[in-house]
């Protein structure tokens, strides 16, 4: 199980995304048969499942990338972590326009903005605004884009979070 996260993320760190996949895929289906006492925690298992999405969206797999942040998000708790719940949806929102549903894209990173707190100011906060306001120029609602991104930047600006504040300007543009 070790060794498969260990093999998937040096895979990861050469884009070799297939085999970082596979390995990640390895790693999860192991932990089925892990004694008690060497199963990951539930924030590991999260964040297995989080990476393996991101190997499956570079690959193209988004139907495999869906699956597996949804398992992810069943390990969640949004109430002890609303941050992270937030996130997660998010990055469903994103795979799910990949995939050409606009609508459920939309409705998923709107549940992220609802999730992620207002307060205090968060890279977290700006990031899930920013992915609204990219959704929202995807699906022509330009007017509605613009005041999310200019939130995003003011939530960015405020967390000093330059790639979160870089993403929203590049959609507000």
């Amino acid at each position: 199980h070790r060794a498969a996260i260990t093999a998937a993320t040096a895979a990861d760190a050469v884009h070799a995304y297939v085999d970082a996949l596979r390995l990640f895929e390895r790693a999860i289906g192991l932990e089925t048969v892990l004694p008690l006492d060497a199963l990951p925690g539930v924030a590991e298992r999260i964040d297995i499942r989080r990476r393996a999405a991101e190997a499956a969206d570079l690959t193209g797999q988004f139907d495999r990338g869906i699956e597996l942040i949804r398992d992810a998000l069943s390990m969640s708790d949004p109430v002890a972590d609303p941050a992270l719940a937030g996130l997660l949806h998010a990055r469903l929102g994103y795979l799910m326009w990949a995939r050409g549903e606009g609508d459920a894209a939309l409705a998923e990173h709107r549940e992220a903005v609802r999730l992620v707190p207002a307060d205090p100011p968060s890279a977290g906060r700006a990031r899930v605004l920013g992915a609204l306001g990219g959704a929202l120029m995807g699906l022509g609602r330009w007017a509605e884009s613009r005041s999310v991104c200019e939130e995003a930047i003011e939530y960015a600006v405020k967390a000093e979070a330059v790639p979160e504040e870089s993403r929203a300007r590049n959609m507000l543009g």
